[in-house]
């Protein structure tokens, strides 16, 4: 799933909730484009961490990562240097 479907999955999902909260409980609940934005804003953060986490668990010796896995990010990591992509 890309991140564009996933931010369509939750839109969805906030339409149908926010119409079964006015159903059962008779009260609305409105969303704002700043939700999305803080929603976006929370999911880079998380991507952000996630990210670091993995740099120091690749970094670090007698690491519980398998070396599998550090060598595939090492790989990533220098993929993603070489296409150019570089975090704003």
């Amino acid at each position: 799933m890309t991140i564009v479907e996933h931010a369509v999955y939750v839109h969805c999902s906030i339409r149908d909730y926010t119409q079964d909260l006015l159903l059962k409980l008779r009260r609305r609940a409105y969303v704002t484009p700043r939700h999305y934005l803080d929603f976006i804003h929370m999911y880079l953060r998380l991507l952000d961490e996630k990210d670091s986490y993995m740099k120091i668990q690749v970094r670090e010796e007698g690491s519980h990562l398998s070396p599998r896995l550090a060598n595939g990010y090492v790989s990533i990591s220098l993929q993603m240097t070489y296409a150019g992509i570089f975090k704003v």
